[in-house]
């Protein structure tokens, strides 16, 4: 039983790893082509540039906003870092438990509390832990 369960949260670590990096690529390639978009936009109204900079005043500056929002409304940068704080407690519980310093029971509450950083976020966790005190 406890064998099956450890494939699942090796599984879920990997997860958590592939959605840290695919929130970090996300905020810094919508925030950096929104600042390059902004550029041009504003190139393109004080007529500076080749044509196709020129040209396309419209779409410099629905990119950029279009992307500015995505980084301000989805907050791609703290969801990279709550999957970043889910893997990491849930890689080093693995460790010490394959290290017999950390009891079944004990990996179990890591996996739960890994779990809870990722669908609350680390905000609304230090808010609940604040509360218990």
């Amino acid at each position: 039983q406890y064998a099956n369960r450890l494939l699942q949260i090796q599984s879920l670590c990997r997860t958590f790893k592939g959605w840290q990096f695919f929130w970090f690529v996300l905020h810094y390639v919508s925030g950096i082509t929104a600042v390059i978009s902004g550029v041009l936009a504003t190139a393109s109204a004080a007529d500076t540039g080749p044509a196709f900079v020129i040209d396309n005043t419209w779409l410099w500056g629905l990119l950029s906003a279009f992307l500015s929002g995505v980084v301000t409304f989805l907050s791609p940068l703290q969801k990279a870092r709550d999957y970043k704080q889910a893997y990491y407690l849930l890689d080093s519980a693995m460790v010490r438990y394959e290290s017999n310093l950390l009891s079944a029971t004990e990996l179990m509450n890591q996996y739960e509390q890994s779990k809870h950083i990722v669908l609350f976020g680390e905000a609304q966790q230090v808010a609940d832990s604040s509360e218990k005190e």
